[in-house]
C-alpha cells in the first residue's frame, strides 16, 4: 500500500492506493440431465484506490474509507457426460466500489499497525446477474517517511 494522510486538528484526510493477493476460491459439483458439471472460480488480486477520513484520539487513528475497487477473475467450467468431456475456461478484469473502517494505532513516529474490514461490489461478469460482493477483513504494518 501507498498513500498520504493531512492532519489539522483530531481530523484525518488521505488517500491510499493497494493491492492484495485474495485467494479467494470456490467450487460446485452438480449433476444435470445425466452430464456432471463443475464449475470453479478463483479471484487471484484485488487493488484499490481509496480515500480515507478519520478522527485521532490519543495514539488511535478511528476511520471510513471508500473508492474504487479493480479484481482479477477466473472461471472455469468442465461438463462430463456420455459422449462429452469439455473444459472452457474465462478471465474478467472487472472493477467496482470498495468501502468499509478500521483503527490504526501509532506505534511510535514511523511505525503504525491497523486492521480494516472492507466490503467490495464487483460488476457483472460471467452473467452473474447480481455481481460479486465480498468482505475482507486486512491487517497492516505501515512506515511513515
Amino acid at each position: 500500500q501507498i498513500g498520504y494522510n493531512w492532519q489539522t486538528g483530531n481530523t484525518v484526510f488521505g488517500f491510499e492506493a493497494d493491492a492484495s493477493w485474495s485467494g479467494l476460491e470456490d467450487e460446485m459439483n452438480q449433476k444435470l440431465f445425466g452430464f456432471n458439471v463443475n464449475v470453479k472460480f478463483s479471484q487471484d488480486l484485488i487493488a484499490t484506490t481509496r480515500i480515507r477520513f478519520g478522527y485521532t484520539q490519543g495514539q488511535f487513528l478511528y476511520y471510513a474509507t471508500i473508492g474504487a475497487a479493480y479484481s482479477e477473475i477466473n472461471l472455469d467450467l468442465t461438463v462430463t457426460g456420455p459422449g462429452v468431456n469439455e473444459t472452457e475456461s474465462s478471465r474478467a478484469d472487472i472493477g467496482g466500489v470498495i468501502g468499509g473502517g478500521g483503527v490504526e494505532w501509532a506505534m511510535d513516529q514511523r511505525w503504525s499497525l491497523r486492521g480494516e474490514v472492507l466490503v467490495s461490489r464487483m460488476g457483472r461478469h460471467f452473467d452473474v446477474s447480481d455481481g460479486l460482493t465480498d468482505i475482507y477483513g486486512r491487517a497492516a504494518i505501515n512506515y511513515r517517511f
